[in-house]
Parts: C-alpha cells; structure tokens; sequence
C-alpha cells in the first residue's frame, strides 16, 4: 500500500499532483485496502473459530493421533506444503503453534487418525521442516485456537484481554459494523412461515440491529449466527411449558405484548432467540440472549 500511496503522488512527468488530487487518490486506495482487510480478518475469525470447534473435538485417546493436511492445489503455499502428512499425538508440542489456520487465508487443516494405521512422525524431520515456516509477519499466526480459545493471536493487536469471556471487548468495532452491514443488506424485511406459532415472523431493521448489539458471553458467535438466523429460528427448540408454547409478558411497558423464545445452541452452550409479539398480533425477531429473565 505504501508503494501505491507512493506512486500516485506524481504525475506521468514525475512532478508531485496537486494536494487536493492526491487526498483524492489516497482516499480510494485507502478504502479499498480497509475493505480487503477487513474481509480477510473476518475470514480469519471464522477460521479460527472453527478451530477452536475441531480441535475441542479431538479425542484424547492414544488410539488416535492427529495429521496435518493441506489443500493440495495450485493455490498452496510452498511453506505450509512442507507441513503437510505431519502426523502427531494431540499431546505433542507440535500443536501449539501448528493448528491450522497458519496464515490470512489459510486452507489448511488437522484430521483424526487411527494411531495404528500411521506412522509418527520424526521429530528431527519435524524440526527441519518447521524451522523457517513463520516470518516476522506471519508468527502471528503461531498458536493454536483451539487450545487457547482465542479467534487472535496475543501477539496480534485485537485482543487486551484474552479469554473467551472477555471476547466482545476484544473483538473490533469494525467487525461488528461488517456483520451489521452483511445482515442488513441481505435480511432486512424478510419474512417468513413459522409453523410452530402458525404465524410468520418478520425480520426487522431494529430486531437485527438489537440482536447485533445485545451483550453475549460468546459475543463473537453470537453475531455470526445472526447470519443464518432464519435457519437458527426454524431449527430451533420453541420453548414451551405445561405443552403450550412459553409467552413470557412485557410488564416493563406498553410497546408490545411480550414473547415467545427458541432455545438454540451458540459456541456449545445454549442461548435462546426471543420473538416478539405485538399488539396487531405480528411476529418478529427481538433479539438474542445467553440467559433469561422472569419477573
């Protein structure tokens, strides 16, 4: 980037371009280089979310051990190809640094294996190969989500805290105004048949934001499943009691009637999504919380 900032400052007789045409310039490159990032940091959250998931799935059982594989194309990447069939207990030290994903865009991945139909690796050869694999830049990206439980590396800038608790201090502002746009261009005023309350239930521009913004233990997650949020509604638990469906009464104030809630599973652990009931009878989403109040 510093390279293009550099060249647009002259023109084609190599003479600096007025200011006013170079804050121009600038400007575009710069929006365009914040959008690429902002993209591949959302991909690397995903990705490193969903090592977190894989890697608290392994069995601690010797009969297994853990092989690292690659995508094997012509888009891999000659240090991570290197990597590739190295095979190792969960236990190895290995794993600290190696759990995939290894750098932005990283494809990689770790597989389960039966411990006696393959060999492990020597760890001479481990050493060898391993030994050049991070650069400066990219040892961010020498940890293991899973064993951490982190989406970033503590050597990265996104996180002052680092536990799974603290992850919506942690996660950047940036991030949150992304998945809000995501969902708001593709979801807003979509409606749809929710059979469980014969009725259909209207995803508004409010209930989307509010679900964005209402505070989450798994604050990360919680977002990313707003992204599927119809699919979360429908295959959801409708929370019922006595064997009708719970409603749960607004006494807090006279803007709607109250709510029906949907028990769905976020990060392992459970949270339910709360549809609200208005005074014409219509259905919508309100929002999105890791546990419930009754007054």
């Amino acid at each position: 980037m510093i390279d293009e900032l550099t060249t647009i400052a002259f023109n084609s007789k190599k003479e600096l371009i007025p200011v006013e045409e170079l804050v121009k310039r600038s400007q575009q490159i710069l929006k365009t280089y914040n959008r690429n990032y902002l993209r591949a940091e959302i991909q690397q959250a995903n990705n490193s979310a969903l090592a977190i998931e894989k890697w608290n799935s392994f069995s601690d059982d010797d009969r297994y051990i853990l092989q690292y594989r690659t995508a094997k194309d012509e888009r891999e990447r000659e240090d991570h190809r290197i990597l590739d069939g190295i095979t190792l207990p969960k236990s190895d030290s290995f794993w600290d640094e190696f759990m995939p994903p290894n750098d932005w865009g990283c494809r990689c991945t770790v597989v389960e294996v039966l411990a006696s139909r393959y060999k492990k690796s020597e760890a001479k050869e481990v050493e060898r190969v391993t030994k050049n694999v991070f650069t400066e830049k990219s040892k961010i990206f020498a940890y293991n989500p899973g064993k951490e439980n982190l989406l970033f590396s503590k050597k990265s800038s996104y996180y002052k805290t680092t536990s799974s608790e603290n992850i919506k201090n942690s996660i950047t502002t940036n991030h949150r105004k992304y998945i809000q746009n995501f969902v708001l261009n593709t979801l807003k005023q979509n409606k749809f048949e929710y059979k469980e309350l014969n009725s259909e239930i209207m995803l508004t521009t409010k209930g989307l934001k509010e679900c964005i913004n209402q505070p989450h233990k798994n604050y990360f997650y919680k977002n990313q499943a707003i992204v599927n949020i119809k699919d979360r509604i429908l295959n959801g638990d409708l929370v019922k009691e006595n064997g009708k469906a719970l409603f749960i009464e607004n006494t807090k104030n006279d803007r709607f009637k109250g709510f029906y809630l949907i028990e769905t599973t976020i990060n392992k652990e459970k949270s339910w999504i709360l549809l609200k009931l208005e005074w014409n009878n219509e259905l919508s989403l309100y929002t999105i919380v890791d546990k419930i109040k009754r007054d």
